[in-house]
């Protein structure tokens, strides 16, 4: 599912084993029983209701601007996506040019039904948050065509900071322990690794 242009709103019900690429949205963006899926979003405010078994990653304006509500098992990274035309969607949407590099607050969540026995969701580890995707789109009419991704590396990360306390984007997590109350800022750029197509991964050597 890939809305790839700027929305005031956007709402996603019952998608199961689904890939979905929400682009810059001035407004929110609600997920509501959604399984096994990986979420790409941008959005001023993104609110997730009995989501479970999903990844999302994603990028908001402030501070746990990212909300749960009973939703289980999920792994949380920040927005890795790039396609032709993107870059104007953020200034539409109310961004900012830059929104997308420094995104501070992607780490920041707000869960309103946290679990007795543990933790409903986990910061994806440091190895597949450096993962970005590029987009390769052919479109066909108003709502058809074809959506490639290629792999690729984020490089050129920043340190963390917390109260003075540097942590370094090497650790497993890319949180220095902190967790979800680290900050992250700066930017990063891309370099392939590899590509893939509706038929699977195809490994590209660089």
């Amino acid at each position: 599912i890939y809305i790839l242009d700027t929305c005031a709103q956007v709402q996603v019900d019952d998608c199961v084993d689904c890939t979905i690429v929400i682009a810059p949205c001035s407004g929110p963006v609600y997920l509501r029983d959604c399984t096994r899926c990986v979420v790409h979003v941008a959005a001023r405010q993104i609110r997730l209701r009995d989501v479970t078994d999903s990844t999302i990653r994603h990028c908001v304006p402030q501070c746990e601007a990212l909300i749960l509500e009973t939703s289980t098992a999920l792994r949380i990274g920040r927005w890795a996506v790039d396609f032709e035309g993107l870059e104007p969607l953020w200034e539409t949407a109310g961004f900012g040019p830059a929104a997308a590099a420094t995104n501070p607050h992607w780490a920041q969540v707000y869960d309103f039904s946290p679990s007795e026995i543990g933790r409903n969701w986990e910061l994806l580890p440091n190895s597949e948050n450096k993962l970005g995707e590029q987009l390769t789109v052919t479109p066909a009419g108003l709502c058809g065509g074809s959506v490639t991704h290629e792999h690729e590396q984020l490089l050129a990360w920043p340190c963390l900071e917390e109260e003075g306390r540097t942590a370094s984007l090497d650790d497993e997590h890319g949180d220095g322990g902190g967790g979800e109350k680290l900050n992250r800022d700066g930017s990063w750029r891309l370099q392939p690794t590899s590509t893939v197509a509706a038929g699977g991964v195809v490994e590209k050597e660089e």
